[in-house]
C-alpha cells in the first residue's frame, strides 16, 4: 500500500488547493455566459496550481491543473463567441421593436 493518509487515496489533490479550485472553476465554466469569468479564473488558478506542483511535486494536482488550463482555454473563447452572437442578435431586434412601438 501507499503512504497516502488522506481519505481520497490521493485522487483529489487536497494539498494543492489552487489546482483543485481551478479544476472546479473549469467545470463550472461550461455554464453559458457565466463561463466567461469562470474560464478566465480557471486558467489563472490552473496555472498557479501547476506552478505549485512544479515547485513541490508531492503536492500533486498536476492533472487537475492541466484540466483547468485546457478547459478554461476552450470555454473562454466559446463564451466570448456566444456573447458576441447574443449581442449582435439583439441589435437585429431593434428595428423590429421600433416598428412594434409605432
Amino acid at each position: 500500500m501507499g503512504t497516502n493518509t488522506d481519505a481520497t487515496g490521493g485522487v483529489v489533490p487536497c494539498k494543492n488547493p489552487l489546482a483543485l479550485t481551478g479544476y472546479y472553476l473549469a467545470v463550472f465554466s461550461l455554464i453559458p455566459i457565466l463561463g466567461l469569468a469562470l474560464g478566465i479564473a480557471a486558467i489563472i488558478y490552473g496555472t498557479l496550481g501547476y506552478s505549485a506542483y512544479q515547485k513541490e511535486p508531492r503536492k500533486r494536482g498536476q492533472a487537475h491543473a492541466w484540466v483547468a488550463i485546457i478547459l478554461g482555454s476552450l470555454t473562454t473563447p466559446a463564451n466570448i463567441i456566444l456573447l458576441t452572437e447574443i449581442f449582435s442578435g439583439l441589435g437585429n431586434l431593434l428595428p423590429i421593436l421600433n416598428y412594434l412601438t409605432l
